[in-house]
């Protein structure tokens, strides 16, 4: 028996110088063996942007390149159309207009102060006595009338508007020059109709039953005893105040002598 111990206890310690067996490991040992690498974050740095300073741009000032004078073909002449007869006060008034008489007023002095003729106002307000006007009256400044439409587009022509006491001179389809004019009285009225010069006087003497006219100027006959003439007796054109004749102003009728040859036809409309 004792030996059979003997012999378990050599072989025990037999074994034990034959086999190495490691050294338990340390705690902190197995911690490092265990414990997985902690993983350290990647920071991406951004590339660095340079800073540009702001650029200030500057718009070029262009100037405009100087015109070139073209020159440009002499027009031919043409009859040019009188604009005398515009009614404006200071290039600012447009007829028909209104207007209220004030204190000192007179029908002739407002009738200037519009360019227009005192018998048209008279006429479109129905006033009797151009000399009468009262403060506070309304009146009605008309308008210049507008000329007929020509019944010749060529050559030259007169027309006669017994209505507005107006005279056109037309050179074909323009109003050369035109004439406020007194026509005959209700009791002798101006023919109407077509006719055309056939004499010309540059004074004449003129007779009939209640007149006796010498040296009447710058005369045109057109039918009969009818004619367009200077006048110098009396200065109501606008108005209705001869037997019958065109009564015109003396430069007028200068004018319109010189201008129109005899044959020229006249038209007298009512």
């Amino acid at each position: 028996m004792k030996k059979t111990i003997l012999f378990f206890v050599v072989a025990i310690v037999l074994l034990n110088s034959c086999v190495t067996v490691p050294p338990l490991a340390t705690p902190e040992a197995r911690a490092t063996e265990t414990t997985r690498p902690t993983a350290v974050p990647y920071t991406v740095t951004p590339p660095l942007v340079p800073t540009l300073a702001p650029v200030r741009i500057v718009h070029p000032t262009i100037s405009p390149p100087s015109p070139t004078a073209v020159p440009l073909p002499s027009p031919t002449p043409t009859a040019s159309p009188d604009q005398s007869f515009l009614p404006l006060v200071g290039n600012s008034v447009i007829l028909p207009a209104i207007y209220t008489v004030q204190g000192g007023d007179t029908l002739y002095q407002i009738a200037n102060d519009f360019g227009v003729n005192v018998y048209d106002i008279a006429r479109v307000n129905n006033i009797e006595n151009i000399d009468y006007v009262f403060i506070g009256q309304v009146l009605l400044i008309p308008a210049e009338p507008a000329p007929p439409y020509p019944a010749i587009l060529e050559g030259k022509q007169i027309i006669i508007v017994l209505s507005t006491q107006r005279v056109y001179a037309f050179d074909g389809s323009i109003v050369v020059r035109r004439f406020i004019v007194s026509t005959g009285l209700p009791n002798t009225p101006t023919v109407e109709g077509e006719f055309s010069i056939f004499a010309k006087y540059e004074s004449t003497r003129m007779i009939g039953p209640d007149y006796d006219l010498s040296a009447v100027s710058w005369t045109m006959y057109f039918f009969e005893g009818y004619a367009l003439h200077g006048t110098y007796w009396h200065s109501n054109f606008g108005l209705p105040m001869s037997h019958g004749c065109v009564n015109l102003e003396t430069s007028d009728a200068k004018w319109l002598y010189k201008w129109a040859p005899i044959g020229t036809p006249v038209t007298v409309l009512p």
